[in-house]
């Protein structure tokens, strides 16, 4: 991918957190990122469907960001708006400008 553009999306993300992002903590370290509205799903367990509530966090995948990313990975825990997460999904592709963070309310299995 062109250097350029990748540069200019990373801008373009940093620029919605500055607008519009909220505050995640993760390791103790403070990230901007946007935060979605809770999706229900449901999946299949040992006693039927259990219904799940996950949220994405968009991170901008700064370099200190990418650095810190063993410490985003599935299992892991971050804070938002007082509460704990877990994180269930991970994603950043070479070139987005953004990791991507799939997490559940920790208490929940």
């Amino acid at each position: 991918m062109n250097q350029d553009l990748s540069a200019m999306m990373l801008a373009d993300a940093q620029a919605v957190v500055a607008e519009i992002g909220q505050s995640v903590i993760i390791n103790s370290v403070t990230y901007a990122a946007t935060v979605s509205e809770a999706v229900l799903t449901q999946s299949f367990e040992s006693g039927g469907l259990m219904d799940k509530i996950s949220t994405l966090v968009k991170i901008p995948a700064t370099t200190s960001a990418l650095a810190q990313k063993s410490y985003m990975a599935i299992g892991k825990t971050l804070t938002w708006d007082n509460n704990l997460y877990r994180v269930t999904g991970f994603n950043h592709k070479p070139g987005s400008a953004w990791i991507q963070l799939s997490v559940q309310d920790a208490q929940e299995r």
